[in-house]
């Protein structure tokens, strides 16, 4: 029989509010280009639905006000192969480091 899992069904709900917010980023993005190509200050940082700011709040995750540059590192994938921070630069990336001892 399956037991609810609380820890897995924030992370499910998570996955989905960034999902959604990162899609609506983008579109807001999309309409704050101006006629001649150019974009205008405000589509240069993501704009972020207030209602994804309240639910983020709701579950107690921490989300920065303003955009922040990850830090460059590099590390192992599960195939072994090195993948740093740059590969994936004008793209958004969600990082999530898990430890078990």
């Amino acid at each position: 029989m399956y037991h609810f899992n609380k820890h897995s069904a924030l992370m499910v709900l998570y996955a989905l509010v960034m999902l959604l917010s990162f899609t609506a980023c983008q579109k807001e993005s999309e309409k704050q280009v101006s006629s001649a190509g150019k974009s205008d200050s405000a589509a240069d940082s993501p704009q972020v639905n207030p209602r994804v700011s309240e639910l983020l709040s709701a579950m107690d995750i921490f989300q920065f006000s303003e955009t922040v540059k990850a830090p460059e590192f590099e590390l192992k994938d599960l195939k072994g192969r090195t993948v740093n921070v740059a590969q994936f630069q004008g793209k958004v990336i969600v990082l999530s480091f898990w430890a078990t001892w």
